[in-house]
């Protein structure tokens, strides 16, 4: 299975060359699994093992410095989505799909 963002709107995918990072869901850290969850816009949205958030969504700060320019980039345990995060109402990203001109049955 590709290695797709689970954020919302987000269409990044893992691609071979491409200077996108994914990230694990800090499944075990409840505080700020909740962070990541709100940022990221999806009601409803369980992260598993497999899901991951791509590396467009976070600050130039939120990772550490790699010395040796190494192509590997590190989150600092803090870090949080917050690039690209919705400040719309979540209830407007429902996971459920909308009614479209049901006309009423008798």
């Amino acid at each position: 299975m590709p290695t797709t963002c689970s954020a919302h709107r987000c269409t990044n995918r893992a691609k071979s060359g491409s200077n996108i990072h994914f990230f694990r869901f800090p499944l075990s850290d409840a505080e700020r699994l909740k962070g990541w969850l709100n940022a990221i816009g999806r009601i409803g949205f369980v992260p598993n093992a497999g899901s991951r958030l791509c590396s467009d969504h976070f600050e130039r700060s939120d990772f550490y410095d790699n010395p040796g320019g190494s192509y590997k980039l590190t989150l600092k345990n803090y870090a949080i989505p917050s690039v690209h995060s919705t400040l719309l109402p979540t209830k407007l990203f429902s996971n459920e799909p909308q009614k479209k001109n049901v006309i009423p049955t008798i």
